[in-house]
């Protein structure tokens, strides 16, 4: 998706280095979609917006699809963090029937069962859901992917020397040393095992300390869960306990996320007093719900709803 954007993949480090095959044409993707904590009917009229073409229902959309001349590819992200019960109705209701359309391709992404079930519910198989069998040749398991270790190395030291952002005026402690970058970055990799988001998470964290750390000769504590990995960066931001305050909210709203504006620093106060009734009333302004955004950036992601920016 980054790379068939005109304006994102020219801040893509080394792109000429890539494999000519890897890399899509500009302007290839038609339409992506998060299905972060949306149902169908949202989802639905995600695509109708970024395609043009109006729909708000499912037959609608279909069936603008059917007298559309374009060939279209549309990636689907998130399928299995769509709000509960959502996803099975999306695999096969929308995505599938739209794959089976000629001159539309469809990427999904997608864990095999989804996130949000209903308590004492089994998961559905969001594979079968999509029409897609284990051992298809259109089904790519990242886990699996031959080059998944090296590739997570790469990007733990790419992280650690901070060296795909090329906006960033002051050095890691690691942006000058890529062989202690490359030696910490091993190990990283093997705490973190197959989860890319504990290992970026670790990464960034321990390039945010003062100093660099050499695992050969110094104690090294690596977390092994998503939870420790964002307990430890919290940790190391400059007010943890405003920024914890602050992001709550975020892990309540529904939707796309949380927008903007004058109810977010209130949110922050009031939940921060609910999870700690016996302590003072804290207050929080748009001053600070900005220096967190500022601070924890990696922790947060910027998308639209209805055409406006959600956290």
């Amino acid at each position: 998706v980054i790379l068939s954007d005109k304006e994102l993949r020219e801040r893509v480090p080394d792109l000429d280095d890539l494999p000519r095959e890897t890399v899509p044409k500009v302007d290839s993707i038609n339409a992506v979609v998060w299905c972060h904590n949306k149902n169908a009917d949202q989802i639905v009229a995600d695509l109708g917006n970024r395609l043009g073409l109006g729909a708000r229902t499912s037959d609608e959309l279909l069936a603008a699809l059917d007298a559309e001349p374009r060939q279209l590819s549309i990636v689907v992200d998130a399928l299995d963090e769509a709000a509960e019960a959502e996803a099975p109705r999306i695999a096969a209701n929308l995505i599938r029937p739209l794959a089976a359309r000629a001159g539309v391709k469809v990427l999904v992404a997608t864990r095999r069962h989804p996130v949000r079930t209903k308590e004492g519910a089994a998961g559905s198989d969001l594979l079968a859901a999509l029409g897609v069998g284990a051992k298809d040749s259109n089904l790519l398991v990242l886990d699996n992917a031959r080059d998944r270790v090296r590739d997570m190395r790469a990007y733990v030291a790419a992280r650690l020397m901070a060296t795909a952002e090329p906006g960033r005026t002051t050095p890691t402690p690691y942006s000058n040393d890529p062989e202690l970058a490359e030696r910490l970055a091993e190990r990283i990799a093997a705490a973190a095992d197959t989860s890319f988001l504990v290992a970026a998470v670790t990464a960034r964290s321990l390039a945010l300390e003062e100093r660099a750390i050499d695992p050969a000769t110094e104690k090294l504590w690596l977390p092994t869960s998503a939870g420790a990995a964002l307990a430890s960066y919290i940790d190391r931001l400059p007010d943890p306990g405003a920024a914890v305050d602050v992001l709550r909210p975020l892990a309540w709203a529904e939707g796309a996320g949380l927008p903007w504006g004058p109810l977010w620093a209130p949110l922050a106060g009031a939940l921060a007093r609910a999870a700690a009734p016996g302590e003072p009333a804290v207050r929080y302004d748009d001053d600070t719900v900005a220096k967190v955004l500022d601070s924890a950036t990696d922790l947060v992601v910027e998308s639209l709803e209805a055409g406006e920016p959600v956290y």
